[in-house]
């Protein structure tokens, strides 16, 4: 009986410990939980009675920490008041945020010739002026025995200053020259000879757009090569005429001046002029073989003070470093061999011009429209060599020995800017002066001109 009663009460006294000690061990989840299920922040003691009991059997729980007490919540954020807002009422702009610069590259860069003061290759504003007209046909017509002749054929030479910039440029162009009544024709009542000039051409920039090298290879429809004295010719006829390179480099530039200077030269690639003459005459025929080269150094230079108006100037020399060759036939005689060479010349030609109407977007039609002024003058600087010819006791002189010439014709005319790259220019030139100072009555000249490659600093190749 007394071991019965000992293990009763042992499991009792066992019971009565395990409840609240459980308790004890759970007490911090609760107190967790209820934390977050009130929301005026107060803590829901789940524990009341395990306590109170644990309390009554004079039990003290192990293990139990009591919670900290939980800060006050913060009070709410005043509500945002609404104002009332005015249909169609102007709005103060809102703040911009502080943006980074950009410094990327426009895609579509501008040309040189719409913003010059901003951009250009080499100079700034002087990519912006058009180029020069120009107005020779060539050197002087010569006589032989009251015939005119040509020293450069029937199609004549390209002066450099027709479609010229003293800058170096990246461009195709085609120059058309229409010269009324050129004295080439001695059968006709009135000699004059309808001359239409087209004169395709080409210039290449290298040396960081520093210098240039041009090429033009003129034709025309002109009288033919085989003139006659004393019956009809043929005034349809297509001609080539002499191959023209020229070289020039920038000597010296600033943002509104430019100064350059270089060689040009023209090689004899047109056909040899054949005159025939009359039945009964003492030459039956005279022969002029294209073979002058002639050298033609120059310096020019560009000034534009601002965006609007510019000026440009060229002084070239022009001087033949051979002779032509001269056959004569003559009825009853050997053929008599001479030769002849063109008198040296200079040429000089101002140019001016103002923009009237600049428009920057490169995506019109029209861009810039500049008015232009030109003189141009050329003088002989050296006696005509006159050849004398024929048989034995009739000479016959090819040229007038100890004369000289001078040339002054003026030009007007407008460029007309068509979007970013391409131009056109019309002209017109009158000459002042008569007899051997005169190559014809007028010209009427249009030009058109296609850049290409780099057109500012941007994008300027390096070579």
């Amino acid at each position: 009986m007394d071991r019965r009663r000992f293990h009763r009460g042992l499991f009792l006294a066992l019971f009565a410990i395990q409840a609240p000690v459980t308790s004890a061990w759970a007490e911090p989840s609760a107190v967790s939980q209820g934390s977050l299920d009130q929301a005026d922040g107060a803590l829901v003691d789940s524990r009341t009675e395990d306590v109170t009991a644990l309390q009554d059997s004079e039990v003290t729980p192990v293990g139990y920490q009591t919670a900290a007490p939980r800060a006050p919540a913060p009070p709410p954020l005043p509500e945002p008041v609404l104002e009332d807002v005015v249909p169609n009422a102007p709005q103060p702009p809102a703040p911009n945020p502080i943006q980074a610069p950009d410094t990327t590259e426009p895609s579509v860069i501008p040309d040189s010739s719409l913003l010059s003061s901003s951009i250009g290759g080499v100079g700034g504003s002087q990519y912006s002026a058009p180029f020069m007209i120009g107005d020779a046909f060539g050197p002087a017509i010569q006589s032989f025995g009251g015939c005119p002749v040509s020293a450069n054929g029937v199609v004549g030479n390209s002066n450099l200053a027709e479609n010229f910039s003293p800058m170096p440029r990246d461009r195709v162009y085609m120059n058309y020259s229409l010269f009324d009544s050129v004295p080439l024709n001695p059968a006709a009542a009135y000699p004059g000879v309808n001359v239409s000039r087209w004169t395709p051409g080409a210039e290449k920039t290298f040396f960081n757009r520093m210098a240039s090298i041009e090429v033009r290879l003129p034709f025309a429809g002109t009288i033919s090569n085989v003139i006659n004295d004393s019956s009809p010719n043929n005034t349809s006829s297509t001609q080539f005429g002499n191959m023209f390179f020229a070289f020039k480099g920038l000597l010296y530039h600033t943002n509104t001046f430019a100064f350059s200077g270089g060689m040009s030269m023209t090689v004899p690639t047109a056909a040899n002029v054949v005159l025939n003459f009359a039945p009964g005459s003492a030459i039956s025929q005279l022969d002029v073989h294209n073979n002058e080269v002639h050298l033609q150094p120059f310096l020019s230079f560009l000034h534009t003070p601002n965006d609007r108006f510019y000026w440009q100037a060229l002084c070239q020399v022009d001087m033949a470093a051979n002779s032509d060759t001269v056959t004569t036939q003559s009825p009853g005689f050997a053929p008599t061999t001479g030769s002849y060479r063109d008198q040296t010349y200079i040429y000089s030609s101002v140019s001016a011009g103002y923009w009237l109407y600049r428009n920057p977007n490169p995506c019109a039609r029209i861009t810039g429209i500049a008015p232009i002024f030109e003189t141009h003058y050329s003088k002989s600087v050296s006696y005509n060599n006159a050849a004398t010819l024929g048989p034995p006791g009739l000479p016959t002189l090819l040229g007038v020995p100890g004369s000289n010439f001078g040339l002054l014709n003026l030009t007007i005319g407008g460029n007309v800017q068509l979007g970013p790259l391409s131009s056109l220019l019309t002209a017109f030139s009158c000459p002042v002066g008569s007899g051997s100072d005169k190559q014809f009555a007028y010209e009427l000249r249009v030009m058109f001109n296609r850049r290409f490659g780099p057109q500012s600093r941007y994008t300027r190749a390096q070579f």
